[in-house]
């Protein structure tokens, strides 16, 4: 039995085609689905593992939250630039 496989690719045909070479007993048996954020993958998702709850992985959460906090402080800093710009 393996334990893990490596796909050529990451195209939704890609995946569909491996995942549906699994009976659809077994793909009923799964319970999780770890993922990123990617909503094109949570679009079949469902469909190739019905029964699973998708699960997006820590990593990309976090790097979702760093990039929004990384934004807000930019806003921030351009508007005291703007504000000690314009005092000048």
């Amino acid at each position: 039995m393996k334990q893990f496989e490596v796909l050529p690719n990451r195209l939704t045909k890609t995946i569909k085609q491996y995942f549906l070479g699994f009976s659809l007993a077994n793909r009923k048996r799964v319970k999780h689905v770890v993922m990123d954020m990617n909503a094109q993958y949570a679009s079949f998702i469902k469909f190739l593992f019905p029964n699973a709850e998708i699960i997006i992985d820590g990593f990309h959460i976090a790097q979702r939250i760093g990039n929004a906090l990384d934004s807000v402080r930019k806003n921030i800093q351009k508007r005291i630039d703007d504000k000690q710009n314009n005092r000048a």
